[in-house]
């Protein structure tokens, strides 16, 4: 949450700043990102908003959540039986 609150103070400073996109991109993306990527994707979904784009958004939205979760279920059932088979589980 803090990485989210933090891209959203500082990326329209950026914005209004001037700053050309490639270094916004590496502090936004880049830094924040690393930090949390959670605040990439808030700040992804804001900027689609925001241009216009409602239905790519809530798209983006959906799906990102929808298939991180469908995503770490299957992951999770792939590794149950590699575990079970190596005696860690």
């Amino acid at each position: 949450m803090v990485g989210c609150l933090a891209i959203g103070l500082l990326a329209p400073g950026l914005i209004a700043a001037g700053v050309r996109e490639d270094y916004r991109n590496a502090v936004v993306v880049g830094l924040l990102g690393g930090f949390t990527t959670y605040s990439s994707f808030a700040w992804e979904s804001h900027q689609l908003w925001t241009q216009g784009r409602p239905w790519a958004a809530a798209f983006y939205v959906a799906a990102s959540v929808v298939g991180g979760v469908a995503l770490a279920f299957a992951g999770a059932m792939i590794a149950g039986p590699i575990l079970t088979r190596l005696g860690t589980r």
